[in-house]
């Protein structure tokens, strides 16, 4: 908008306090500024409406305001992590008041059915809250609980995910919970969006025909430990018994293996349409991945 004004991110800023601040939605802010995630960082230029430079509010605008001299506390949730990843992030972070084992207890099983959440609704009885952790930047105060950032981390989904989002999961066959299962295996596997939707065709068109979905992290998942949460898998590793391991069961495993962020969750939403079955990476390094349609193309396109 022409009357908007340029802001210099500061440490400690959220999109959502400078929202606040100018009196105008996140949405609006996002689409202003051309942004496709809620992530800022020091230093990014913002447009933002007249007035708001000067109060924009420091830290996230539901944490409690923090004493004089006490500045908030910075912890990204990326991408691809698992609960216990969350948790160590959290034991890693100097001032907070709670550890990750007690945030653990927050998040942990049967969290779903607690949470209150509308989005929760299609998650099976004894569910945790592994998924649902939105990947993003947060601003804490010493005093905030493991209660209050668990909500912060909700309230941040919520405002991410649409009720129409949640709505057009039906047109795929799939409950809400099963997108973000579907979403947290495909985030697992590639990390760019357009990658990811095909990722999804593949997935889907395995699904549908019946076959396994044959995912390689769904084992990792399983196997995890502290000292890897994704650690390389064995021939051996493939036949473990667990309702996650996508090489022995056909179908969706029981949940999310990790939080995906809004990239996944859209390319579980609205898949590319294919007729690939097959992807491995690809062999130039770049962290993506080719597909095939038949087995044979797939064993062609196999890095020697």
């Amino acid at each position: 908008p022409e009357t908007w004004e340029s802001y210099t991110v500061r440490q400690g800023d959220t999109l959502y306090g400078i929202a606040q601040a100018g009196g105008v939605s996140v949405e609006r802010l996002m689409e202003a500024n051309c942004l496709q995630s809620d992530v800022i960082v020091v230093g990014q230029e913002l447009l933002v409406p007249p007035g708001t430079a000067p109060s924009a509010p420091v830290g996230a605008s539901s944490a409690p305001s923090g004493p004089v001299g006490d500045g908030p506390i910075t912890l990204q949730l990326r991408p691809g992590w698992r609960l216990e990843q969350v948790a160590a992030a959290i034991d890693r972070t100097a001032g907070l008041s709670f550890s990750g084992a007690e945030f653990l207890g927050l998040v942990g099983p049967g969290a779903a059915g607690n949470a209150g959440r509308a989005f929760l609704s299609s998650c099976p009885p004894g569910s945790s809250l592994e998924g649902y952790m939105f990947p993003a930047v947060y601003h804490l105060w010493p005093e905030t609980t493991a209660l209050q950032f668990r909500e912060m981390i909700l309230d941040n989904f919520e405002r991410n995910v649409t009720p129409q989002m949640i709505a057009d999961a039906a047109a795929q066959g799939l409950t809400f919970h099963q997108v973000i299962t579907l979403a947290s295996i495909i985030r697992r596997e590639s990390t760019y969006p357009d990658d990811q939707r095909l990722v999804a065709s593949v997935f889907y068109n395995r699904l549908r025909s019946g076959r396994r979905l044959d995912a390689y992290v769904t084992v990792q998942y399983v196997l995890g430990t502290p000292a890897n949460w994704w650690p390389p898998l064995s021939a051996a590793d493939l036949n473990v018994d667990s309702p996650y391991n996508t090489h022995i069961h056909t179908g969706l495993p029981p949940g999310p293996i990790a939080s995906p962020g809004l990239p996944a969750i859209n390319a579980a939403l609205y898949p590319a349409q294919t007729d690939y079955l097959f992807f491995t990476g690809a062999c130039d390094g770049s962290g993506r991945n080719v597909f095939a349609s038949t087995y044979e193309e797939f064993v062609a396109i196999q890095c020697r």
